[in-house]
């Protein structure tokens, strides 16, 4: 057998789910009780542990069940929410700039997974007080959008039926001192 850093990788993993090819991982994916309590239509659910106990892969596992589903899926990660509040120094105004700064990049990455990103989108969800659910239905009824085919289309029914978008937020806790 040749044991070049390719067979290798491809013999046992990345140690990184991220860097993963998905289609191996999903081959060799165990998943416990805890795949469960996370991956389920809860609106919220908090996975904390080590480094290295497979909290990315789970993520990586679910979103690409809930996507085989027909269900938008997002990942959030450290480089995503940079910068955001910054600059503010008022505790409440800082609170008020982390929910729209959220809604913003859920807001975008659902657009851009479908490819419906477009020039006012930001105006537009401003409009709409942050409430990015109300912006993506009026969005996804409006008539430039009836027209998508497939897969897509299939993804916007069901957030239309279900009005679900589920979020993933991974390594938030980079660089977290304290």
């Amino acid at each position: 057998m040749d044991f070049s850093e390719t067979n290798i990788a491809r013999l046992f993993g990345h140690e990184a789910a991220e860097d993963e090819d998905l289609e191996l991982l999903k081959a060799y994916y165990f998943k416990s009780n805890v795949f469960g309590q996370v991956a389920n239509n809860l609106p919220i659910r908090l996975l904390v542990g080590h480094k290295g106990i497979g909290k990315s892969a789970l993520f990586k596992v679910a979103m690409a069940e809930e996507e085989a589903d027909g269900k938008i899926s997002i990942l959030i990660k450290p480089d995503d929410i940079a910068g955001i509040g910054d600059q503010e120094q008022d505790f409440l105004k800082l609170i008020r700039e982390w929910k729209l700064g959220i809604s913003e990049i859920i807001a975008s990455k659902v657009l851009s997974s479908l490819g419906l990103q477009y020039d006012g989108w930001r105006a537009n969800l401003n409009t709409y007080g942050g409430k990015f659910i109300d912006f993506l239905q009026s969005t996804f009824k409006a008539d430039k959008y009836v027209n998508l085919k497939g897969t897509k289309k299939i993804i916007v029914d069901q957030f239309l039926s279900s009005g679900r978008i589920y979020v993933y937020l991974d390594d938030l806790d980079r660089g977290w001192e304290g």
